[in-house]
């Protein structure tokens, strides 16, 4: 069965991400090379699948690791589907393995491995939606690339985002809630990438070695050390792109 598009004469983008400061930069991407976009958000597979019984897009942009009903599912099912087989699917992953096997199911899905390039992420969008970039290609850099416009965009959403990020884990190692921390270091490692935040990314997965071997005696320094670090880059990010650092100070 044929799936219509949305009523709309614009080229349609289906957004599947739970994190907002990797949300932000596929946005930003597609924004720039192409300002008449329509983009659509999903923020699990769950979401994704309701929209995409209404509507097929022009593009689907699917991070694979997300709570609930993740990418690699989601993927399945598209896979699964003729009326999908041809749909273009850009696939973000931390590693190349679990995605590579589904996707050779898909002729038009790319595999993007954290940390991003945005430049060559732009190029694909481009290529996939069958269009020429209107302006110069974007390159990569600290924060997520060199572009000002980018960076900033990005910075301030890792702002925003942090202090609840931090509430959450206090909370999660308070409770020695395992599962949680898990799912916790999976969307912090992927934010993390994004940013260009190494050290973070670093402590981070300290805590999620700490995790894999169940040693909890670790979790509330790792919980401390990581605190340090955010609250480390945030001053920095505000330096950098003149954001208010008021939530971070001690």
């Amino acid at each position: 069965m044929l799936i219509p598009r949305p009523p709309t004469q614009l080229k349609t983008v289906l957004i599947v991400e739970d994190d907002p400061v990797c949300a932000a930069l596929y946005k930003h991407c597609l924004q720039d090379l192409v300002p008449q976009l329509q983009i659509i958000e999903a923020s699990d597979g769950y979401d994704a699948l309701g929209k995409l019984a209404h509507f097929k897009p022009d593009l689907m942009i699917l991070d694979l690791q997300m709570p609930s009903f993740d990418g690699l599912e989601l993927l399945s099912l598209i896979a699964a589907k003729a009326a999908y087989s041809d749909l273009p699917v850009i696939v973000v992953s931390s590693t190349p393995a679990p995605a590579s096997e589904i996707v050779k199911d898909l002729p038009n899905a790319h595999v993007f491995l954290k940390p991003l390039r945005p430049a060559l992420l732009q190029k694909v969008i481009g290529e996939l939606l069958r269009m020429s970039p209107e302006r110069g290609p974007l390159t990569a850099g600290a924060y997520a690339g060199d572009e000002r416009r980018l960076a900033r965009n990005i910075a301030a959403q890792f702002y925003e985002l942090m202090p609840e990020r931090l509430a959450q884990l206090e909370h999660y190692v308070t409770r020695n809630d395992t599962q949680q921390l898990h799912a916790w270091c999976h969307a912090m490692i992927g934010t993390a990438s994004v940013i260009g935040a190494s050290a973070l990314l670093e402590q981070v997965r300290a805590l999620q070695s700490a995790l894999d071997r169940d040693d909890r005696s670790h979790y509330p320094t790792a919980c401390e050390q990581i605190t340090r670090e955010v609250r480390q880059f945030a001053v920095a990010l505000d330096k950098a792109f003149d954001l208010s650092a008021a939530d971070y100070e001690r």
